[in-house]
């Protein structure tokens, strides 16, 4: 079993970058996130000012280190209860990025999220108590937003060269899990509003596997709305991923990777 690895791919060349940025960068040295205190604390070894923002869909808390360096691969740490994960990577060459992501149904008064210095290179982010959508809000468990399903359309084709098994989530992106021959990939861009978007995917001579579940493909990730997986009417085969984009998505890209399969990427990595 071979797997295509689909992750932000300004991620790749941000790593890259680091090698030569200039020694004044700063870097950031460690963080936790203390889960009873909703209460995020990070270091860097020379003075930084954060920016902070609150993005929705799904509800997250964005902190940018501008002028500072990773140092160390992308991770995350996985929460649970009302916030579901807090992630860190190299948004761009020069500006690290912090990310607490919010559990399906769960909100925060962006009045209440408090950004403080401790000294010039440790601060806190400091969370009020998640509150509970309402439910016929959007962002509510209950109420998906429209455009938003997920679907997979079609039987498997036994002369496919490729069988596409999933999609699925990683730290910083996707990757995708195929059998059998390394495929050729084409991508399509359509809609000219930030509304209307869509990457389309096209996966030559494969076929969707049995093993395939609409219900495991990820959906408000890294501001993918919905995904549709299709096997078109073509010989030889084509499995079709169709990506709806929320507005504030990134240009997607597919590039080849070092590892045998395709990288599904996005400018600046993705990690929002």
């Amino acid at each position: 079993m071979r797997l295509n690895w689909l992750v932000p791919a300004g991620l790749g060349a941000a790593s890259a970058l680091v090698i030569t940025l200039p020694a004044a960068a700063a870097q950031l040295q460690s963080w936790w996130f203390d889960a009873d205190q909703n209460r995020l604390v990070f270091t860097t070894d020379s003075a930084v000012q954060p920016r902070a923002q609150l993005i929705f869909n799904p509800t997250r808390v964005v902190i940018d280190l501008p002028g500072t360096t990773l140092g160390q691969p992308t991770a995350n740490q996985q929460i649970g209860g009302a916030v579901r994960e807090v992630r860190v990577g190299q948004f761009e060459s020069q500006t690290t990025r912090l990310v607490i992501e919010l559990s399906q149904g769960y909100t925060v008064d962006p009045q209440q999220v408090s950004v403080r210095g401790i000294t010039a290179n440790q601060w806190m982010v400091q969370l009020p108590t998640p509150e509970r959508l309402p439910p016929n809000s959007p962002g509510a468990a209950s109420a998906p937003v429209a455009g938003t399903a997920n679907s997979v359309t079609g039987a498997t084709v036994a002369s496919a060269a490729t069988q596409v098994d999933a999609v699925l989530t990683t730290p910083d992106g996707f990757f995708l899990r195929t059998r059998g021959e390394t495929p050729t990939i084409t991508v399509e861009r359509r809609g000219d509003r930030p509304d209307n978007r869509q990457i389309l995917i096209d996966i030559q001579n494969s076929s969707i596997s049995p093993l395939f579940r609409a219900n495991a493909l990820p959906i408000n990730r890294y501001s993918i709305r919905g995904w549709e997986v299709t096997q078109l009417p073509q010989d030889p085969p084509v499995t079709r991923l169709a990506l709806t984009l929320a507005p504030e998505s990134p240009d997607w890209q597919v590039t080849a990777s070092n590892l045998g399969g395709d990288y599904l990427g996005a400018p600046g990595g993705g990690l929002d």
